[in-house]
């Protein structure tokens, strides 16, 4: 008998990339401003202690792809560990999480998409705003289907050159802001007198909203009969992913508190997330 396996193609670089992709998506772009208006500058305090708390399963999942390095990730682990119904449940629950968290993706995306076509003014063929969004949704969805079925080293390498150039923008966002912010004593007072204002309890609720954040390094575990050297790779793959959208996002969320000028009467919380009521 013979088993075919995937081919070893992928290096300590693309597979931290694979789990950077994976993280680095709405939940930075469109609920920062969200978690903002519940607490305060505190949301880089969120995003500290949801990457803590992603640590155990991170671990856990670095101790068995690395044991067991199969496509399939968590799925194929479960399988093989209880075996039965587990292996079935398990995998239905990882196809809900990657369905949820690829919606919310994709609707971001798309909504900024469209909301920028018509801020500059191009042709709508007379569509508003919801019907562009969702025709950019079906594009999106339809472009990436495509890469991935052309084969992992195709998907890898499109998917590095669109990592690297998220990473490559929002690092420049943190950089730049950083300079304006210590050149500005009332920007540094925005983010340090806005800090807690809805207590504990809006950390927590925030923490509940921004987890999916880091939803997607669980990429780089079920990708483990395509990477080289899993028993090392694999584990650093993903707290090096982790690491670096960690520092990323906590930049991000001081940045833009500094940066904001609220409207007049507003604090900062309320206007970053003026859309969002609280209690």
């Amino acid at each position: 008998m013979e088993r075919v396996s995937l081919s070893r193609n992928l290096g300590l670089f693309s597979a931290t990339m694979v789990g950077i992709g994976g993280m680095i998506g709405a939940g930075i772009f469109a609920l920062t401003g969200t978690a903002a208006g519940i607490a305060g500058s505190s949301v880089a305090l969120v995003f500290i202690f949801n990457g803590l708390l992603t640590l155990p399963t991170a671990m856990a999942y670095a101790e068995l792809a690395s044991a067991l390095p199969r496509a399939g990730g968590g799925y194929a682990i479960v399988q093989d560990g209880l075996a039965g119904a587990n292996g079935f449940l398990a995998g239905w629950m990882s196809l809900f999480a990657y369905v949820a968290a690829g919606a919310l993706y994709t609707l971001a995306f798309a909504r900024f998409a469209s909301e920028s076509w018509l801020l500059l003014g191009l042709p709508a063929m007379g569509l508003g705003t919801g019907p562009l969004t969702t025709g950019f949704m079906m594009l999106i969805i339809t472009i990436f289907t495509g890469l991935n079925m052309f084969g992992v080293t195709e998907a890898v390498r499109i998917g590095n050159i669109v990592t690297l150039s998220k990473v490559f923008v929002l690092s420049l966002f943190v950089l730049a802001g950083f300079v304006i912010i210590g050149r500005d004593p009332a920007a540094v007072h925005r983010i340090t007198g806005d800090f807690l204002p809805n207590g504990i309890g809006g950390i927590l609720a925030a923490m509940g909203l921004t987890y999916v954040a880091f939803e997607g390094f669980e990429i780089i575990a079920q990708s483990g009969e395509e990477v080289m050297d899993p028993k090392h790779t694999l584990p650093r793959a993903i707290f090096l992913s982790i690491g670096i959208v960690l520092i990323l996002y906590v930049g991000v969320a001081l940045v833009t508190f500094g940066l904001v000028i609220p409207q007049a009467g507003l604090s900062s919380h309320a206007y970053l997330g003026r859309l969002r009521k609280w209690p």
